[in-house]
């Protein structure tokens, strides 16, 4: 339950929060749950205020009622299709990839998979006009990569310019450093240009990782958090979710699982990190594996809405 903060209400100054957390009033439930003349006591404000506070909760924090048409409408005037830029990879995808979603792309280290993210970003902003939200977990985000993608399309210093400013990197070391950039982005997002359509997050084992063993339980709890919030967003604002994740020649059972698909050759297995849990996590789960110096292979291992082992061979590097 999210714990009271000044966005809900421009009632909750930092000292109105003390008084209440001094009674044991944490979140936002804790102040709907109290009798308005008990709270209009132990805050000292007005009637009339604890009201307005109590008002600007529920519309900002309590999820309204909606029928059936006003969520079919809503879908339908707000959802998209974000191509990738690759015709071959568009067409096993039906077009691109769906809003309201969370795509996973995984593959064995140093595949190219933050390359193929940056093309995937590259083609939102250029062709579709559209910002991109890069979350950096591995400290790794090179501006001078992108720089020289952009100098390979002959793009003039304007365009260079436009892109750049379009592709908006937040840097973050640890999983309550993620959390909170997500929900950060949650609050501004009004704030923001309303054409976010895309978030990328490179990587994700990067975070968890950072648990050692003896923290395992809490991981887990902490991931069922993160992925409530990503699909939070990702429904609410119409926009996807590209994780990165790792593949696995070998490793300890507690950390990967086994993953298998089938396609026209037989079984694919391949070992992805974070477990049983994280198996369930995205609506799609991409593997990117090595064909040739520039081509990489890519498969559907798992979808809500694409057939299960469907492939394609693309070249992400070309100019």
């Amino acid at each position: 339950m999210a714990k009271l903060a000044f966005h809900m209400s421009p009632l909750l100054t930092d000292e109105l929060i003390e008084v209440l957390s001094q009674r044991k009033i944490f979140t936002f439930l804790d102040v709907l749950e109290t009798v308005p003349e008990e709270l209009r006591n132990i805050s000292g404000l007005s009637f009339k205020d604890v009201l307005t506070l109590r008002s600007d909760i529920i519309s900002r924090c309590c999820p309204l009622p909606q029928s059936g048409n006003e969520v079919q409408n809503d879908c339908l005037q707000n959802s998209a299709l974000i191509p990738s830029g690759l015709a071959e990879f568009d067409e096993i995808l039906n077009g691109g990839f769906p809003t309201g979603s969370i795509v996973e792309l995984c593959g064995e280290s140093a595949v190219g998979k933050t390359h193929l993210c940056m093309v995937i970003a590259l083609n939102a902003v250029q062709e579709f006009k559209q910002q991109v939200h890069w979350i950096d977990a591995k400290s790794d985000f090179c501006a001078r990569g992108v720089f020289q993608m952009l100098e390979l399309k002959h793009c003039d210093d304007e365009e260079v310019g436009t892109v750049m400013e379009s592709i908006k990197v937040v840097s973050v070391t640890n999983y309550f450093e993620l959390y909170s950039a997500l929900q950060n982005f949650q609050d501004n997002f009004s704030n923001l240009h309303a054409n976010i359509r895309l978030v990328v997050i490179d990587s994700i084992p990067a975070i968890f990782f950072n648990f050692t063993p003896n923290q395992r339980v809490d991981g887990i709890c902490l991931s069922h958090c993160l992925v409530s919030k990503m699909k939070q967003i990702a429904q609410e604002f119409h926009l996807t979710f590209i994780l990165v994740n790792v593949t696995y020649r070998k490793l300890n059972e507690e950390l990967a699982i086994d993953q298998e698909s089938s396609d026209t050759s037989g079984a694919i297995k391949v070992r992805v990190a974070l477990g049983k849990f994280w198996s369930g996590i995205p609506n799609t789960r991409l593997l990117m594996e090595k064909v040739s110096l520039d081509r990489r292979k890519i498969t559907v291992l798992k979808s809500t809405n694409l057939p299960n082992g469907v492939s394609c061979i693309i070249n992400p590097f070309k100019k």
